[in-house]
This record gives C-alpha cells, sequence and structure tokens, in this order.
C-alpha cells in the first residue's frame, strides 16, 4: 500500500522542523522502501525556505544540505545494507 504524510504547519512549525519531517520521509523511502505520498499544500508554506526546499526536491530529487555530516554517513550506511 502507499502511506500518507500530510502535516499541517502550525505558528511555532519552523524550516527546521520541516527539515526534519522531510528527512524522516526520505529516510523510510530510501531505507525502509515504504511508498509514501508526501502531501504539501499552499497552506504549510510559512516562509521562502519551505519552497526552495521543495522546488528543490521535485527538480533534482534532493535538497541541499538535507543530511550533513553523520546524517549523511548513517544515511549511506542503512542503505546499503
Amino acid at each position: 500500500g502507499l502511506s500518507i504524510f500530510q502535516k499541517k504547519a502550525h505558528s511555532r512549525y519552523g524550516i527546521d522542523d520541516f527539515n526534519e519531517d522531510l528527512r524522516g520521509v526520505m529516510r523510510r523511502v530510501g531505507v525502509d522502501g515504504e511508498k509514501i505520498c508526501f502531501i504539501f499544500d499552499e497552506g504549510n508554506v510559512l516562509g521562502s525556505g519551505f519552497l526552495e526546499a521543495m522546488n528543490a526536491l521535485l527538480a533534482s530529487g534532493e535538497v541541499p544540505g538535507l543530511f550533513d555530516g553523520d546524517d549523511y554517513t548513517s544515511l549511506m550506511s542503512a542503505c546499503r545494507e
């Protein structure tokens, strides 16, 4: 089946929270092979950083700087297993 991921942004939800959610979804898809429908509508755009991240993801399949250092190393190790 297909899992649905939709986050409702609130006043304290920032780009760091969004990036953490996006990392989690990408781990589930890349490492666990889970099929996920990521729903992101204009009501969740609380700043330009949200749009920049989504545009990068849609254009190239990645968000620059989303996985850095130990996070990146850990992700690559998990993908190899």
